[in-house]
């Protein structure tokens, strides 16, 4: 059964070839996306911080109080 299966995947070149070029082209993005996103939150900082400061600044001011 698994001769059969492996003559009906080599049976056509183009499609053979197409398929082993896009699992190899899907493992390389794959592979490339952590180090992407890495990067991307690398640049940006950490600003968690700041969003809450902000936050509890404009709730201050919003129940009345002031600086």
């Amino acid at each position: 059964m698994n001769f059969i299966a492996l003559k009906m995947l080599t049976g056509d070149r183009a499609k053979y070839l197409g398929l082993i070029f896009t699992i190899a082209f899907c493992t390389f993005l794959l592979e490339n996306q952590t180090p992407i996103f890495a990067g991307i939150l690398k640049r940006t900082g950490d600003q968690s911080e700041a969003a809450v400061s902000i936050n509890l600044v404009a709730l201050y001011k919003a129940l009345g109080g002031g600086w």
